[in-house]
C-alpha cells in the first residue's frame, strides 16, 4: 500500500490527476471505471439540460399561443353576459 501526504491550506487546490500520478494509478481498472462513469454522467447531464431547455421553450411558446386566445374568449364572454 502506498500513501501520499497532502498538506494544504484552505486556498490550496489539489487536482485528481496529481494524486493519480503520485500514486501510479494511471492504469488502475477501478479508477478507469470511475472515470468512465463520471464522463457518462457528464454527457447525460448535458443531454438532460438540453432537453430541459427545449421543454421550457416549448412551454413558453405554448403559453404565448394560448394566452391571447384565452383573453379573446374572456372578452367575448364578458360582452355577451
Amino acid at each position: 500500500m502506498k500513501l501520499i501526504l497532502v498538506i494544504a491550506s484552505k486556498c490550496d487546490d489539489i487536482s485528481c490527476s496529481e494524486v493519480i500520478r503520485a500514486l501510479n494509478l494511471d492504469d488502475d481498472p477501478e479508477l478507469e471505471g470511475i472515470e468512465e462513469r463520471i464522463s457518462q454522467y457528464a454527457r447525460e447531464t448535458r443531454e438532460w439540460k438540453h432537453k430541459k431547455a427545449e421543454a421550457e421553450q416549448t412551454a413558453k411558446s405554448t403559453v404565448t399561443l394560448i394566452f391571447p386566445s384565452v383573453m379573446l374568449m374572456n372578452i367575448i364572454s364578458n360582452r355577451y353576459q
